[in-house]
């Protein structure tokens, strides 16, 4: 994933922090995060040395 994908991806995790808790679903931003940590750690060499 390039800097362009990190980049949307942050986005993505931000407003889904956002309006999840703005919706009274605090549970979504954590998640969201999680899955996107784990994607972009997917296929990765040394996830040690990515996180």
């Amino acid at each position: 994933m390039g800097k362009f994908g990190n980049f949307v991806g942050f986005q993505a995790c931000w407003f889904a922090c956002v309006l999840g808790a703005a919706h009274g679903a605090e549970w979504l931003g954590p998640v969201v995060v999680l899955a996107f940590t784990a994607l972009s750690l997917r296929g990765r060499a040394n996830v040690a040395r990515e996180l």
